[in-house]
């Protein structure tokens, strides 16, 4: 028992030894509600569900600092309100709450308690539980359910009398609207058309362009420039990867991974540069890691890492980073581990075996999970099997993955998550002490160049300039973007994330007068600028 005891002891001081900074708790007395809540950022300012002093859930707004992290309005004095499905759009923040005794009823904020306003009463009866809050265009789409008719996709544009029912797809048949995803402004969506299996569906807000565009039970949707890909089942072949731009009649499938009725059962679609990564099965090698080139058109299994038709290793939380895929997957040696994939079967390999058991055991799961890029780094939950769940970072490389602080100081760990990146912080929730608190880690700087790359794009534009106490990014395309402002000598300043919008306004009234550099990033879109604040 001692030497087990001194050797967990040595590798508890190692890894101190070898952990970043330490995260600080902001607002130590607040208590955090990290499950079946959101989390949402809106101009740098972090909001989520809080307990109170007395215990109430509301909704809270934190900029870092325990002065600037309080409760933005108490909207059930009598109880708790439980605020959920916190999104954006257009700087504004739409959620669901309680209030008194009425249930489910939809609001938006500015941030400010006399700017959060009452928009509509969505479901007095909570019927329906799964709302889906999803941004698209001008409008914000969920579903709800209404009594004769049933569950059917709703829309509203933060107003009382613009918010309603879209459509009610097959006359007083509910049709459960599911798979809410943004299409450039469209808003693309399954739903059951008079009880047969989901088909895919568009819809602009309105019934007449809320319009089938054919398919049948369309999963994980997800939109790559001007194509939607997700799997669906087809005749005679299962479930396959399919494609479609949109247009109804424009379904395709894009090929036959698994021969035979059964399908390939496609999951976690990834985009990393020109390849489409996911998972697949297949009966000569069980669930594996598969990918699409979008520029030649081939589909093919990138490798059968836990090897035969017996195994399968797979792939799980999948995300891409410094154009590789970074993942989790099981190789039948190591357990659930941290691997790295080029698209190659040569380059798809173990990054590094995290949870290393005494005595080489196998299935010493890290379960890596929760991943997040912030400053070049990519963050995230795991396991080593001696501290528990824990924040963890990557740089991509073996020697650069690392546990930078152990939080919980428990079996168990801090189950870190709901991560964001503000002002050259990572904010994120952690258990600490019976409850989850919120924490912020200092991101290294990451300065950019002053000199634009010869591939800038032309996608954003920013304004005023000279700029006083706002500056905005003007996007020609609906989007999200990324954006960091750094000083004249590289040193960041500030940054942020936006929206679904063409346009997003920054507060820098706190910023000194002078010259600085902004990078506003989306996928291949890069542009810089530099800009003067008076």
């Amino acid at each position: 028992m001692k030497n087990i005891f001194t050797l967990t002891t040595l590798l508890f001081c190692a890894f101190h030894l070898n952990m970043a900074q330490e995260p600080e708790m902001i607002s130590p007395g607040l208590t955090f509600v990290p499950r079946g809540l959101s989390t949402a950022v809106m101009d740098t300012i972090f909001y989520f569900t809080g307990f109170n002093a007395d215990f109430d859930t509301e909704l809270w707004r934190s900029d870092g600092t325990d002065a600037g992290t309080y409760e933005v309005i108490n909207l059930n004095p009598s109880g708790a309100s439980s605020p959920h499905s916190l999104v954006v759009l257009d700087e504004e923040l739409f959620f669901l709450a309680d209030s008194l005794s009425v249930t489910e009823q939809l609001f938006k904020t500015d941030g400010t308690e006399e700017g959060t306003e009452w928009i509509a009463d969505v479901d007095n009866a909570k019927m329906e539980t799964t709302h889906m809050l999803t941004p698209s265009g001008n409008l914000v789409y969920f579903r709800a359910y209404l009594p004769g008719i049933g569950v059917e996709l709703w829309a509203s544009n933060g107003t009382s009398e613009g918010t309603g029912m879209v459509k009610d797809i097959c006359n007083n048949w509910a049709s459960y609207p599911h798979e809410l995803t943004d299409f450039n402004g469209i808003l693309v969506f399954a739903a059951e058309d008079c009880g047969t299996p989901g088909n895919l569906y568009r819809s602009d807000g309105t019934a007449a362009n809320t319009l089938k565009i054919g398919g049948k039970d369309p999963l994980g949707i997800r939109v790559f420039g001007d194509t939607l890909y997700c799997s669906m089942t087809f005749e005679g072949y299962g479930r396959e990867l399919a494609r479609s731009t949109g247009i109804p009649g424009s379904v395709e499938m894009i090929d036959e991974i698994n021969p035979g009725a059964f399908g390939s059962d496609i999951y976690h679609l990834t985009r990393v540069d020109s390849m489409i990564f996911f998972r697949a099965s297949h009966v000569d090698y069980g669930a594996e890691l598969w990918g699409y080139n979008m520029n030649t058109g081939v589909v093919k299994l990138v490798k059968d890492i836990w090897p035969g038709s017996s195994g399968s290793s797979f792939p799980d939380q999948l995300i891409s980073y410094k154009g590789k895929l970074i993942f989790k997957a099981n190789d039948g040696t190591y357990g659930d581990e941290l691997w790295i994939s080029d698209g190659t079967e040569a380059g798809t390999h173990l990054l590094k075996n995290i949870n290393v058991e005494p005595g080489g055991v196998p299935f010493g799961h890290s379960y890596p999970q929760k991943f997040y890029e912030a400053a070049g780094l990519l963050f995230f939950a795991a396991d080593d099997g001696i501290n528990g769940q824990e924040l963890w970072q990557t740089d991509g490389t073996e020697e650069g993955t690392k546990m930078v602080y152990n939080i919980g100081y428990s079996y168990y760990g801090s189950d870190p998550g709901n991560f964001a990146e503000i002002n050259g912080y990572l904010f994120f929730h952690a258990y600490y002490n019976n409850s989850y608190r919120l924490y912020k880690l200092k991101l290294p700087d990451t300065p950019v160049s002053i000199q634009p790359p010869a591939t800038e794009s032309t996608a954003f534009e920013i304004f005023p300039n000279p700029a006083g106490e706002k500056l905005t990014i003007r996007s020609q395309v609906l989007q999200n973007f990324k954006y960091r402002i750094t000083d004249i000598q590289g040193k960041q300043i500030m940054n942020g994330l936006s929206a679904m919008s063409h346009q997003h306004k920054i507060d820098i009234s706190a910023l000194k007068p002078g010259l600085y550099f902004i990078r506003i990033e989306n996928g291949d879109n890069l542009t810089i600028r530099k800009f003067v604040k008076q």
